[in-house]
């Protein structure tokens, strides 16, 4: 196995990459840790600075449980009114939690608590602290304030001086004597003195004034009402100010307005309902009044009492009426026929039908009469008409025939007379009948609104009993105190565990971020695991960053640093390549300038004069002036020279190479004109062909290939290139040009070297030095 495998073994390998990425990860921030320590420094100060200037806030809490029956909490209510729906209270808690946190009703709070001004004490560092009304040496009086004013007045007082309070409004030192009255623009004051305040030496003062509207939004900004849960009606409220004794006082207040605000509002509410309802009540009465005395009128007019059981009274004697009529019809039609049957002489026997059940005499005389036709009938065949039996049968016949006829037109004179009574009654009952609907239809409209109104009555009658019990027993509050207002000694803000953590955090976030930024985006190359190797391509070592740039070699044979160690490392890496010559050319390039080209092949070719080798070092570069021009004799013969002047002899040129700490260096000469045309000069390659019989290695230092094609023209003539890359300069599109090169076999036997390691980077040995 050649040596390049060996290096390149665990280069190309994923996993290793994988396991050792969060190593060379922490090594490249590690690099900059002045500048995570400069981070720190700056967080933390601007954290104390912080810390120490700002004003402290501290939280007032207190809990209240509002009356809401969909949650079961119901209290101090009288049990007379758990009977009266209507007036049941009925709460939204969320809505709740908005006319609490609404800056009107803080207003009316700040407003029933009468203050319009806060002291702070300022120090020598400008540094703000807060005091108290208890802790002043006077207390101001507001007499009137301008309200729709925006105020943004502060003054300072600097002492008291005897019954004088000396302040400045910023411009000029003013006096104003306690107890009297002063005014300006915005508000009428009046300055007491504290006498609860035997002795005050935290001038000077810095007081501002507020009116009522400013005030109760600086309140409400910092003011929150959460509910416990979703199903609990119990409140916290809490506010964070900078005065903990006045937003004690604030928030109390503010759950008593809120009460007062509910409690006057069922009140308000009760007593419109009480005035609308007697309004009501007398409208109601006149118009039933009214109703009634015109129904008394119209029964009498039309000679009814109850017009609804009167029509169907004589509706049903109508019915009765008209069916006995036709029964009565029926009867005289059968005894009709039966006188003329009778009336007609024939000797046979009649036949009373339905009539045999109403007529018991009738029927009786019938019989006999038939009794009588059937003896004579036996008796025709039997005896002569002459016969006297004969004779009697016939005249007892003649006799009960004109009882049957006497009987029948008595029963028809008496049936005549009731049927004409019946008609006569019918057309009574019928003309009241049909005369019924437009009397019950005159009827309902006198009564169609009587029975709503009778109904409204009582009704409104009911409710004024009910209101005027729920006046007369609404409760005094509509919110329970749990716990009253209070705060922790704890300010809340600025919380120092909390910011320690943020700058802690930010210290640390700040430079990671930007640099972590910064390697992603800048696109250069940091880490070896950057650079996908090809198979045939080795990776001879690498070279730690300089802070100052050599003026020549930095190895020699008591080099012990670690540079040298490195160079020596890349040599032997070198070395382990067999190109099958004795002698060898090879071409040192990058893509762009800047890379280290000279300075590696000036080091890497005084590295191989150590090992006994004849080396030589050509600056190729026919762009740039060489910076090593000044070692050289002027006039001397440079490379363009020999190339450009076939009367040059090699030996010419071989002799006016610099013998530099055993190393031969041949200059570029005066720069021509067309450097890529020059290259390709058949003398450029008999000038390496003749370089190879007198040096056993030489090193071409060239133009960078990404930028001019220069080197291209070399590299036929070479036996391999190394190809330098700087980390932090090299970028990606850079390595990907390398490797579309090695692709495309432009260049022979491509090795790297990787100049600029830090710690952290690659497999660096810059931080250990041999003594």
């Amino acid at each position: 196995m050649k040596a390049s495998d060996v290096l390149l073994d665990g280069i190309v390998d994923t996993e290793v990459f994988e396991s050792s990425h969060i190593k060379k990860s922490f090594l490249y921030y590690v690099r900059y840790w002045k500048l995570f320590l400069i981070s720190f420094v700056v967080v933390f100060s601007s954290v104390f600075a912080y810390i120490y200037f700002a004003i402290p806030l501290f939280q007032v809490n207190s809990v209240i449980m509002l009356k809401d029956e969909s949650k079961g909490s119901v209290f101090l209510e009288n049990p007379v009114l758990s009977e009266l729906s209507d007036f049941k209270s009925y709460q939204i808690t969320d809505n709740e939690i908005d006319v609490l946190q609404s800056s009107d009703l803080m207003r009316q709070a700040i407003k029933d608590l009468n203050f319009n001004y806060l002291a702070y004490h300022k120090n020598f560092l400008g540094k703000l602290n807060t005091v108290s009304n208890q802790e002043l040496p006077f207390l101001i009086e507001v007499i009137n304030i301008e309200e729709e004013y925006l105020l943004d007045k502060e003054f300072e007082v600097l002492g008291i001086e005897n019954d004088y309070v000396i302040y400045s409004n910023g411009e000029t030192v003013n006096e104003i004597k306690f107890g009297e009255t002063f005014q300006n623009e915005f508000a009428i004051l009046k300055i007491h003195r504290n006498k609860e305040v035997k002795e005050f030496n935290g001038y000077p003062l810095i007081v501002n004034l507020f009116n009522n509207a400013q005030l109760a939004s600086m309140m409400s900004s910092s003011l929150k009402v959460e509910p416990k849960d979703k199903n609990s009606s119990i409140l916290y409220v809490s506010l964070k100010t900078e005065f903990p004794d006045l937003g004690v006082q604030v928030v109390n207040e503010l759950v008593n307005t809120y009460n007062e605000n509910a409690v006057a509002e069922k009140k308000e509410v009760a007593l419109n309902s009480l005035e609308f309802l007697d309004t009501q009540l007398s409208i109601l009465s006149a118009e039933l009044s009214g109703m009634q005395s015109n129904i008394e009128s119209f029964k009498y007019s039309k000679d009814v009492v109850d017009v609804e059981n009167d029509s169907k009274f004589y509706q049903q004697n109508a019915l009765d009426n008209s069916k006995q009529l036709s029964i009565n019809r029926s009867q005289l039609e059968i005894l009709r026929n039966l006188r003329s049957e009778v009336l007609s002489g024939t000797q046979q026997s009649i036949t009373l039908g339905p009539l045999s059940n109403d007529d018991p005499a009738l029927l009786l005389m019938i019989q006999d009469f038939n009794t009588e036709v059937d003896k004579l009938e036996r008796l025709k065949g039997a005896i002569l008409p002459e016969n006297p039996v004969y004779v009697n049968t016939t005249e007892r016949i003649s006799n009960f025939r004109n009882k049957i006829v006497g009987h029948l037109e008595n029963r028809i004179d008496a049936l005549e007379i009731s049927t004409r009574n019946l008609e006569k009654a019918s057309e009574t009952y019928s003309s009241k009948y049909h005369s019924g609907p437009m009397i019950q239809r005159q009827y309902e409209a006198l009564t169609r609104d009587l029975d709503f109104k009778k109904a409204h009555y009582i009704n409104l009658i009911e409710k004024r009993e009910e209101t005027s019990l729920y006046l007369a027993s609404v409760s005094s509050t509509h919110s329970k105190t749990i716990e009253k207002a209070y705060f922790s000694p704890v300010p809340v803000s600025p919380n120092k565990p909390i910011l320690g953590l943020i700058g802690l955090f930010v210290a640390f976030a700040a430079p990671f971020s930007y640099l972590f930024v910064k390697r992603t985006f800048q696109g250069k190359l940091e880490d070896r695991s950057q650079i996908i190797i090809p198979s045939s391509s080795s990776v001879l070592g690498e070279l730690s960053q300089i802070d100052k740039k050599p003026n020549g070699p930095i190895i020699d044979q008591n080099s012990k640093t670690p540079i040298a160690e490195q160079l020596r490392y890349v040599r032997t890496s070198y070395c382990m390549n067999d190109f099958g010559k004795e002698s060898q050319v090879t071409l040192v390039t990058s893509t762009v300038s800047g890379e280290g080209k000279t300075f590696f092949a000036l080091n890497f070719a005084k590295s191989m004069s150590m090992i006994g080798k004849k080396t030589a070092v050509l600056f190729y570069d026919l762009r740039k002036p060489l910076e090593y021009a000044h070692l050289f004799e002027k006039g001397s013969i440079g490379i363009s020279e020999f190339i450009n002047n076939k009367d040059i002899s090699f030996k010419q040129f071989l002799d006016s190479g610099l013998e530099y700490q055993g190393v031969t260096l041949f200059h570029t000469g005066k720069l021509p004109n067309n450097p890529a045309e020059i290259l390709l000069s058949p003398r450029n390659q008999e000038l390496i062909n003749e370089m190879r019989k007198h040096f056993e290695f030489i090193v071409l230092d060239s133009a960078p290939v990404g930028q001019v094609s220069d080197s291209f023209s070399l590299i036929p003539l070479v036996d391999a290139t190394i190809y330098m890359m700087r980390y932090n300069w090299t970028s990606k599109h850079d390595i990907e040009f390398f490797h579309q090169l090695k692709a495309e076999a432009k260049i022979n036997n491509p090795m790297l070297v990787l100049n600029g390691s830090r710690a952290g980077q690659g497999y660096s040995y810059g931080n250990y030095e041999y003594n």
